[in-house]
């Protein structure tokens, strides 16, 4: 299912960065979702609000790079 999300996102004319990241971070695609995150930032996303909410990002909580993004949206990390 969540392949064919991805796919999805990938033929629409315009991009969700911050919805793409959910959908590598639910294939295990870390690398890629961290990417996406830091174009989500950079386009000032307003769902980025929801980094410490979506439970896709549970597994990242502990990652340095994880808690540099919530530091940069103006959350507190942990």
């Amino acid at each position: 299912m969540w392949q064919a999300f991805l796919e999805d996102f990938k033929h629409r004319p315009s991009s969700d960065p911050y919805a793409t990241a959910r959908v590598c971070m639910r294939l295990g695609d870390t690398k890629a979702a961290f990417l996406l995150l830091d174009k989500a930032y950079r386009e000032h996303d307003e769902r980025l609000a929801e980094l410490l909410m979506d439970d896709c990002w549970y597994p990242l909580r502990g990652d340095p790079r994880f808690q540099d993004i919530v530091k940069r949206v103006g959350l507190k990390p942990k």
